[in-house]
């Protein structure tokens, strides 16, 4: 009844052992399939995007001309336009105007980007699925000892139950001589005392009885008598046919002497 038992067990747990392995190649295929998207899908996309002009240059720039003028006119007034300064001032000024103008044409986009929502899907999939495979993989290992220690035990039984078995038929052996012996005891006590009391043979009287049926049924005899009278009548009939010598018909006067018949009279009755 136990080994039975642990017999389903073991069924069962195979089969739950296919399934998680079953569940595990599936894990594994579906990780492959999310990394190979993943690879494809950036990890982040655009929200918003804004094109602004260079403002806090053009400020600054503009600080920058006003102070070189300044400069200017404050060199002016004390040395000669072609001076040295002076000149170098100017050359000032003209980079400066030509750097305003160059940032006014300029402009700056401002861009915003966020986690794109597909790669997140994909993440949080991955790490569903790795969750998912890690149990799995736990499940697969702890059903394979399971089983390892099932049919060790099954085995065990097994060979417990042969040694029961030989201890049973050991016992039944044992058992059995055992009744012999005494059998053969019993024989040697009696013979024994019979020889003390020089008593050759004994022999167990049983008393007659008078049957109160009779052995056979007087129906079943008289049955019995009319068909060996049927029978006995058939027989003698036949065996006294077959022993007349005597012809019957002129057929058999031709067969048996061989011989024409010109006529025959029947028998007249009397």
């Amino acid at each position: 009844m136990l080994r039975t038992d642990m017999a389903q067990q073991l069924i069962a747990a195979q089969a739950n052992l296919y399934h998680t392995r079953q569940a595990i190649a599936a894990d594994k295929q579906r990780l492959e399939n999310i990394k190979e998207q993943m690879a494809v899908t950036p990890a982040r996309s655009s929200t918003s995007e804004a094109s602004i002009a260079a403002n806090l240059l053009l400020d600054q720039l503009q600080s920058t001309l006003l102070a070189a003028q300044l400069k200017r006119t404050q060199l002016v007034m004390k040395y000669d336009p072609s001076y040295p300064l002076v000149t170098e001032v100017e050359e000032e000024i003209a980079q400066t105007r030509a750097a305003i103008a160059s940032a006014g044409e300029a402009k700056y986009v401002n861009k915003t980007t966020d986690r794109d929502p597909t790669f997140e899907y994909l993440r949080q999939d991955q790490a569903r699925t790795e969750a998912d495979l890690a149990s799995e993989e736990a499940t697969a290992s702890a059903l394979a000892n399971t089983i390892h220690g099932m049919q060790s035990e099954m085995v065990s039984l097994d060979l417990k139950a042969v040694k029961q078995g030989q201890l049973l038929r050991d016992a039944k052996a044992n058992e059995s001589n055992y009744l012999l012996y005494l059998n053969k005891r019993e024989q040697e006590r009696t013979s024994d005392a019979l020889d003390q009391k020089r008593i050759a043979n004994v022999a167990i009287a049983v008393p007659a009885y008078v049957p109160v049926l009779p052995e056979h049924s007087p129906l079943r005899v008289m049955l019995l008598g009319f068909l060996c009278a049927v029978l006995g009548g058939i027989g003698a009939g036949y065996l006294a046919e077959l022993m007349d010598p005597s012809f019957r018909t002129p057929d058999e006067v031709a067969e048996v002497l061989n011989i024409s018949v010109v006529t025959s009279v029947p028998r007249q009755a009397a």
